[in-house]
């Protein structure tokens, strides 16, 4: 039995490997055809057009926003599917066929949803489309009945023509996206990337969204509370990854878009600020974390291990190293995507990052996960590494921020 549950969960994460980085992928690219888009109708607009824009920002980055969409609905995933447990098992003490059944389901339903997603170089700008449109509609509908010969022309291209074209692009561009190199040369590239120097002074802080964790959640988490207490104390983490991954894209997005407006007037910023206060923001929030979850140890050390319950005031401390951690670790996870979509240009290059950073990544996680027996590793200790790693990977970081 036990040997069924190992091969199986190798099977499980050969297949999430696989599926995190084609989201990754995903998200990167649909990001940088948003900006594409955005930066062709600028140069398209007319003065008063970009006055406009420039009062209202509407344009600018678009990853950290879709990133921190996709981690708040990550998130609530793990909301539900806790919710769906909490429930079966209140009933039932223990699994059976039909909760197997439930999840299957759910899993079913999200792989054939992922065959209505479009390739990103099928995106289109939808709003500059129309108004594009309505303003060649205006002005042939103005010269129409003194040059309707014009309309004859073959060489003329008529709104009609241009929005007939507009709607063959995307079945001429589905496949734009995919690499036209060999298996191996994919591999050799997708190897090579690990040893840039970008990747390599991010590797530390990839190696700490994996690692925190295991410590969090099962060493920390099941030793200061009560059973009936860590179910609510993980829906206020998710809770915090739902806060902190929307706040984080907004933020990220926000000033990127003040940045790409300071030629016109708009308050100077640029990618390199915008990443430096995201950064120092996350060290604050997971620091504060840490430190209560120093202190609790260090009651638990001088007073002995006491499990809190939700109804106790001594719940209080502990709870709000979790709501940091929630917090800290959305914003780590959604800059990162953010990072390497600035990064690098091209679809293959995503992909390679991602690989990286998912292959580090786990590496992490399968590191603290071995580490969470106190009596392998003791509880101060897996701490004491976490905070070091965190603290280096930071410090890392900072020698690679976007230009």
């Amino acid at each position: 039995g036990g040997n069924v549950v190992v091969v199986g969960g190798s099977i499980l994460g050969f297949g999430a490997a696989l599926l995190w980085t084609a989201q990754g992928r995903l998200i990167l690219q649909y990001g940088a055809e948003a900006e594409r888009l955005d930066e062709d109708e600028s140069i398209d607009e007319s003065p008063l057009q970009r006055e406009m824009e420039k009062s209202s920002k509407s344009k600018g980055s678009h990853t950290g926003k879709i990133m921190g969409v996709f981690w708040a609905v990550f998130q609530c995933s793990s909301l539900v599917g806790g919710a769906i447990s909490f429930i079966y098992y209140n009933q039932k003490p223990t699994g059976s066929t039909m909760l197997y059944v439930i999840f299957l389901t759910f899993i079913l339903l999200g792989a054939f949803s992922t065959q209505l997603l479009m390739p990103p170089s099928t995106l289109r700008n939808p709003v500059a489309g129309e108004s594009g449109r309505s303003t060649l509609d205006s002005e042939s509908n103005a010269t129409a009945q003194h040059a309707s010969e014009d309309l004859l022309c073959e060489t003329e291209t008529t709104p009609l023509q241009i929005d007939v074209m507009q709607n063959e692009e995307p079945s001429m561009g589905m496949y734009d996206d995919l690499s036209e190199e060999s298996w191996w040369k994919e591999s050799v590239e997708a190897l090579r990337i690990f040893f840039t120097k970008p990747m390599l002074l991010l590797s530390v802080l990839f190696f700490y969204t994996g690692f925190n964790q295991p410590y969090q959640q099962a060493t920390f988490g099941n030793r200061f509370f009560t059973r009936r207490t860590i179910g609510l104390e993980l829906i206020i983490f998710h809770l915090m990854e739902i806060t902190g991954a929307i706040c984080c894209g907004w933020a990220l997005d926000n000033n990127s878009k003040e940045s790409k407006g300071e030629k016109i007037g708009s308050p100077t910023q640029n990618h390199r600020q915008t990443a430096l206060k995201c950064l120092l923001l996350f060290a604050v929030i997971n620091a504060t974390g840490n430190v209560l979850a120093f202190r609790q140890e260090q009651i638990a050390l001088l007073h002995g291990l006491k499990a809190c319950d939700i109804s106790e005031i001594s719940s209080l401390q502990p709870s709000l190293a979790f709501a940091c951690w929630g917090f800290a670790d959305a914003q780590i996870q959604v800059f990162c995507y953010w990072l390497m979509g600035k990064l690098y240009d091209s679809g293959s290059d995503h992909s390679r990052a991602v690989g990286f950073y998912k292959c580090i990544q786990s590496l992490g996680t399968s590191v603290g996960f071995y580490a969470i027996p106190t009596s392998r590793v003791g509880a101060l200790a897996q701490l004491g590494i976490s905070s070091c790693v965190f603290v280096i990977g930071t410090g890392l970081s900072l020698f690679q921020l976007p230009e």
